[in-house]
């Protein structure tokens, strides 16, 4: 208002040009802070967060923002942490590592209790255990049969067993 009522006042220009650069800085300060935090940069936007309050600590609501920006981060940490998990426990299954893929889901489950997806896969992999086992007592019989001469019974039933495990 001053500057409108005085242009010709030197002091004023000078004064509103130092406000307007310091609200187009806090601005894009701001602007910056969302694109990071919608990125998925968290860290970098809490960072930010931390320059906005050096440069404007009575910025409204900034510590509305860190927690915000803070609870989203460590949701983050917690799916990433999960997706490991499941990534290495998949892993193993494929692998046909059922005992480690148990080992695994053991821990992960300790992090993540009564996770579906956690719980899927240790079907999956106690399945695959049963499997495995099942397939090598077949194995074994199918052994004992062909030691005692039936050729026949225990080619059929080596299929067998491969049918239930062929990685194994």
């Amino acid at each position: 208002d001053a500057f409108n009522l005085y242009p010709d006042e030197a002091h004023f220009r000078d004064r509103l040009d130092k406000v307007t650069r310091r609200r187009d800085l806090v601005a894009g300060i701001k602007q910056k802070i969302d694109n990071l935090e919608e990125r998925g940069q968290y860290a970098e936007a809490l960072s930010q967060v931390d320059i906005l309050r050096a440069i404007y600590p009575q910025y409204p609501g900034l510590d509305f923002e860190v927690d915000r920006i803070s609870k989203r981060r460590e949701q983050q940490s917690k799916v990433d942490a999960k997706a490991r998990w499941v990534n290495q426990i998949d892993a193993a299954v494929s692998g046909g590592d059922f005992t480690h893929a148990l080992t695994l889901l053991k821990s992960a489950l300790v992090d993540f209790p009564d996770d579906a997806e956690l719980n899927a896969q240790e079907k999956l992999a106690r399945d695959g255990q049963d499997r495995a086992a099942e397939a090598t007592r077949v194995l074994e019989s199918a052994q004992e049969l062909c030691t005692q001469g039936d050729l026949a019974k225990g080619l059929d039933s080596l299929w067998e067993a491969f049918k239930l495990d062929s990685r194994n």
